[in-house]
């Protein structure tokens, strides 16, 4: 999958009506995540209090006619439109209500709930527990999931109902700003259900006691044990890269882990490989990528050239890329059925490193994938049901495409890694060790992120020339890790002690 950046949105309102005054804060987010499926679903009525049931009448009215919605709050949907012009076909024609799930529901009330108990506002627990955890310990596997969350702070008395309005309102609001669009719950297609968490009581804000409507909504698209094609390939593509950029930067490490064994005591290798800088994903060699990938599964030949007679330069005419500064890795596995995502990608792994450890053999020099020159990749996978030799296969091809950044394109200081129990003990990550939808905060001399990792525990972000350090909590114990963006992509992998296994 895609790593996802985490935005966080604050809106503060100002004082509302004599005698008492009104904070309200606004915490919102969206995180991509893995598989999909139907859900179980209850009515509102029998989750839901009335405040709640208020929120979600809201929050699925907007998502019937945004545009209206937009009005209601005073903003201008023409230039909403002009400066996200991604919600044009949202506007247009609506989204489908969202159903309330009771798993969902609890995760929400019990995160609304400790946090009020314990008085602080995030959507990351002081345990480093982010919303797409909370989502499984309730009982909800999801592929996409997002959470907002806000708080009215009051010292007279203060309706309920009306408090919901300012929620829901700024909740909007934040979301239809052109900084929000990475962001966005109530108006995002891809969920199906929700979960909402509504509470009241005493509450310490800044160390100041006060009283509070307290508000969790979560928003997920639940989880299928059978993988759509799309989703399947996300999901084998987000292992597979991964795993080739860890190679990347620890060759000698990945040679004795995953090298094949007449590979793993050759002497040149030691002198031929070193550690170079990950490649960070290009969305244009992405394309080029995942055509040629389609390609091979329909002619069942590995092979830089197309089965229409293209060669590998005439693959990249009219792109940003030239063909003469550019590399490429195949890959191809056949199995008797199919395999789960990690399986698929672990097997392509295999093929394409050892592929380039031979030819790196074989030329004496490091191969296209180990050269330090390239910067950006784009990685596709195509699998389906084929024959082979009369029998019926599972195929799995895969392309990937190594570049230099184009002269002309924005270079950002990139972070990728992962976070994970290191199980094995071997220094390096394995499928299966990944801490999915944990927490990461990130300081560094640009801006402070809040990030939350991958289905695998990968993580990707743009953080800002300068030393930036990387932070992560587990089992109450914080574990720090320093990194320097420079020119280059940089790797981050932080590994937890197999003791941490047992943890939240």
């Amino acid at each position: 999958m895609e790593n996802i950046l985490w935005h966080v949105f604050c809106c503060l309102s100002g004082a509302m009506k004599t005698g008492f005054s009104i904070a309200t804060l606004l915490i919102t987010m969206l995180i991509w995540l893995t598989p999909i499926s139907s859900f179980g679903t209850e009515s509102a009525e029998a989750l839901f209090n009335e405040e709640e049931g208020l929120l979600l009448e809201m929050i699925n009215k907007a998502r019937q006619n945004p545009r209206q919605a937009v009005v209601d709050l005073g903003m201008d949907p023409d230039q909403v439109l002009g400066q996200s012009p991604e919600l044009a076909d949202v506007f247009l024609h609506g989204l489908a209500p969202l159903a309330p799930h009771p798993a969902l529901v609890d995760s929400a009330l019990k995160h609304a709930a400790d946090m009020l108990d314990r008085g602080y506002l995030s959507r990351i627990s002081p345990e480093g527990i982010g919303p797409l955890a909370r989502m499984r310990q309730s009982g909800f596997e999801p592929y996409a999931g997002g959470e907002s969350l806000g708080i009215v702070t009051f010292m007279n008395f203060f309706p309920a109902k009306t408090a919901v309005t300012i929620l829901f309102s700024n909740m909007l609001k934040a979301e239809l700003e052109p900084s929000g669009r990475n962001s966005r719950t109530i108006l995002n297609p891809e969920f199906r259900a929700v979960g909402i968490g509504y509470v009241a009581g005493k509450y310490v804000l800044n160390g100041r006691k006060t009283n509070a409507y307290l508000a969790v909504c979560d928003f997920a698209l639940q989880a299928d044990t059978g993988y759509s094609s799309q989703k399947f390939k996300a999901l084998i593509e987000s292992e597979l890269k991964l795993l080739l950029n860890q190679a990347r930067v620890y060759p000698q490490a990945a040679i004795r882990e995953a090298a094949w064994p007449q590979f793993k005591d050759n002497a040149g290798l030691q002198s031929w490989l070193v550690g170079n800088a990950p490649l960070v994903e290009s969305p244009e060699l992405t394309v080029i990528a995942r055509a040629h990938a389609e390609d091979m599964l329909g002619s069942l030949v590995l092979d830089s050239g197309t089965s229409d007679g293209k060669d590998f330069a005439s693959r990249f005419e009219g792109s940003s890329y030239d063909p003469a500064k550019t590399g490429e890795v195949l890959g191809i596995v056949l199995s008797d059925e199919f395999l789960s995502p990690q399986a698929a990608a672990l097997q392509l792994y295999h093929y394409m490193f050892n592929g380039e450890i031979f030819r790196t053999i074989t030329n004496m020099t490091a191969s296209q994938f180990f050269q330090d020159q390239y910067s950006e990749m784009g990685l596709a996978i195509a699998f389906g049901k084929v024959m082979v030799d009369g029998l019926p296969k599972v195929a799995y091809m895969a392309t990937l495409d190594l570049s230099i950044t184009p002269a002309d394109s924005p270079r950002d200081e990139v972070i990728l890694g992962v976070i994970y129990v290191d199980q094995n003990a071997d220094g390096l990550y394995s499928p299966g060790e990944g801490l999915a939808g944990h927490a990461l905060l990130v300081d560094s001399p640009a801006r402070d992120l809040l990030v939350e990792t991958g289905r695998f525990g990968e993580f990707s972000l743009a953080s800002g020339r300068g030393d930036t350090r990387l932070t992560v909590q587990w089992q109450n114990e914080t574990v720090e890790q320093w990194v320097c963006p420079q020119d280059r992509p940089v790797w981050a992998d932080i590994a937890l002690p197999p003791d941490a296994a047992d943890g939240p």
